[in-house]
């Protein structure tokens, strides 16, 4: 019997486009005041004298009021507006903007004038009933702006003076009892031109990337927008029973805690109800070569399955043949619980002195878009109690060799960047980072490379390290720039 989910995520009902999206008043300022005497459609914006406000959504004048002085009530043929604007917005809505500074509605908005979302209406005064400089800005469900209408407070909105969320709809479905379908449109709002990527986490578990760069002509018309915004794929979930699904859209821009916009809001659960997964597909550590003791040798063996980080004992059992001589030991991985297979991998016993080995944990910021690195079990457990995600091993790198990776800090950007390179070090000590000395070592014999990528759009939080070549690729057909090879591991996951 094929099981199937629906999931359907949409942005807010009033955020429609770029050409006809509900913008932020007053871009930049977002403090609010009392929300008292304004029957609930209304709200004062405050802390904010003299600032631009622009229309939150386009549509056609309907009143005008250019009275320069404060005036008590709304009996004043004023309404208590002094200099103010209402207009009969494209989504079949009345706006109204009140106690501009006198004068600063530009002359070519008229009565019966058209405007648009975003065009300047004039700036934030203290004219009519008023007690201080503010914005007074109202909703209305009719065309009389005095009639009930939705706290403004609850809309959504486009600010263009801040980093915007991306925005879209994804839609998806659980086919073939384990695989996710999902398809939809995404676009960043500050840089609607640009493809951006699409993250899914499973059981908040990072991830699967996709890039939203398919043909979208009905979005871009819809939109106002150019560029390509559509995705369409499959996704194996390598899960058995309920799975949470959630949905990011990548910021464009980062620098900010809005790296990333969510675009899923509730996430769903499915039962998914394949066969057990197969420990056959499973990815598995690379063994270094082991010293004779003597005695069994048992290495630790690090299991990953898809994007999931398996538990010895929870997903698997673990034996071990022909470990305790020289010559080539045999390791057998066997499913248990939801997983069921095995895989048998090798490793070397051998004679003589090798380098010892530490594992690479990475992770993942969701909130500033970090990667991380590090071989202390301490710090990644603080991390992922914080809220990182957890990426499971990045690779295997020598305990120690003559070529160290120095670990530096941006105390302003929040950023942490690493290099073998002494002269990249020592600038950027120089022009305020904190150097936290070395954080692992490159192998010198140059086993396995990590490649660098540079995202040219992001301010901080802009490099990323991978053993992956598909992983590379990939970021560089999102614009990444492809930076070489930055230091190399000794063993990997495989």
């Amino acid at each position: 019997m094929i099981s199937i989910a629906l999931c359907i995520t949409m942005i807010p009902a009033h955020v429609h486009a770029l050409n006809n999206v509900l913008y932020w008043p007053v871009p930049g300022y977002h403090t609010y005041g009392s929300s008292g005497f304004h029957g609930g459609n209304a709200r004062d914006i405050v802390n904010c004298n003299g600032a631009t406000i622009v229309a939150a959504m386009g549509g056609t004048v309907t009143r005008k009021y250019e009275c320069t002085e404060h005036h008590d009530d709304d009996s004043h043929y004023c309404l208590g507006f002094g200099t103010g604007i209402v207009i009969a917005g494209d989504d079949g809505r009345t706006y109204q903007y009140a106690h501009m500074q006198a004068g600063s509605i530009p002359s070519n908005i008229q009565i019966n004038s058209r405007v648009e979302a975003g065009q300047m209406l004039g700036r934030v005064g203290n004219t009519g009933w008023s007690y201080g400089a503010h914005l007074h800005f109202g909703i209305s469900n009719t065309s009389n702006h005095w009639e009930p209408g939705p706290d403004p407070a609850n809309e959504s909105y486009y600010d263009p003076a801040i980093n915007n969320a991306p925005i879209g709809i994804v839609e998806c479905e659980i086919v073939n009892n384990n695989q996710l379908h999902i398809h939809g449109w995404a676009f960043d709002p500050d840089e609607p031109s640009k493809s951006i990527a699409i993250h899914v986490y499973v059981n908040d578990v990072c991830c699967t990337g996709i890039a939203a760069a398919n043909d979208s002509p009905d979005v871009n018309r819809v939109y106002g927008i150019t560029g390509n915004h559509r995705f369409d794929t499959y996704i194996d979930l390598y899960v058995y029973g309920t799975v949470k699904i959630n949905y990011y859209g990548i910021d464009s821009q980062g620098g900010g805690p809005s790296v990333l916009g969510e675009i899923t809001n509730t996430p769903k659960d499915y039962y998914v109800t394949s066969t057990r997964p197969s420990l056959s597909y499973a990815s598995i550590n690379t063994i270094p070569d082991q010293v004779y003791t003597g005695q069994p040798i048992e290495p630790d063996i690090v299991v990953n399955y898809g994007y999931r980080s398996l538990t010895n004992g929870e997903h698997y059992s673990v034996s071990y043949s022909g470990n305790t001589a020289t010559g080539v030991a045999t390791v057998t991985i066997t499913g248990i619980g939801q997983y069921v297979g095995s895989k048998v991998i090798t490793f070397n016993i051998v004679d003589g002195t090798i380098p010892e080995t530490i594992n690479m944990y990475r992770l993942y910021n969701p909130n500033s878009g970090e990667h991380f690195y590090t071989s202390s079990i301490e710090e990644r457990n603080v991390l992922i109690d914080a809220g990182w995600n957890y990426e499971g091993v990045g690779w295997i790198a020598p305990s120690t060799s003559s070529t160290p990776v120095y670990r530096l800090y941006n105390q302003f950007g929040g950023e942490h960047h690493y290099t073998t390179d002494l002269t990249e070090r020592n600038y950027l000590i120089s022009i305020g980072w904190n150097d936290e000395g070395i954080g692992w070592y490159s192998d010198d014999d140059q086993s396995i490379p990590l490649y660098r990528q540079y995202n040219p759009n992001q301010y901080a939080n802009n490099h990323n390290y991978t053993v992956s070549q598909e992983e590379n690729d990939w970021l560089v057909s999102l614009g990444w720039q492809a930076e070489g090879i930055g230091w190399y591991a000794i063993g990997s996951i495989n």
